[in-house]
């Protein structure tokens, strides 16, 4: 029976597809660090932006975890393919917040703010499914 475990077990098992799965991994919860970081940056509430900071602190977090991960199999980080940065994927389709509007120094407005969360808890609630099963 093709499970989650099943499928995780021959990716954990070839060092280039687990290279390639802990790339992708690292390389999107390095981008949630920055993303957090900029849009803690750019929000006027200081208690919302508090918050906001402390999630890009463990998005970094994760992201070092996941190299970590690489380097206790001796391995090193592989170039994500286009087609699998799922940040870049969300970001053209329009969901959360663009690189573009994040490199700009004008606060947020409300609606980009609820945008902002809204895409957080969308994401991070899929990451927590994909990681339960």
């Amino acid at each position: 029976m093709l499970s989650a475990r099943a499928i995780y077990d021959e990716i954990r098992d070839n060092p280039d597809t687990y290279a390639l799965f802990l790339s992708i991994a690292a390389d999107g919860e390095t981008q949630g660090g920055w993303e957090n970081s900029r849009i803690a940056a750019l929000t006027d509430d200081p208690v919302l932006a508090s918050k906001i900071a402390r999630h890009g602190t463990d998005e970094d977090k994760h992201g070092r975890l996941f190299q970590a991960l690489l380097r206790k199999r001796g391995l090193s980080t592989v170039p994500v393919p286009e087609d699998a940065n799922y940040t870049l994927q969300l970001e053209r389709a329009g969901i959360g917040l663009s690189h573009e509007r994040l490199r700009r120094d004008a606060p947020l407005s409300d609606e980009e703010i609820l945008r902002y969360l809204v895409h957080s808890r969308v994401t991070e609630q899929r990451a927590a499914e994909e990681v339960a099963t």
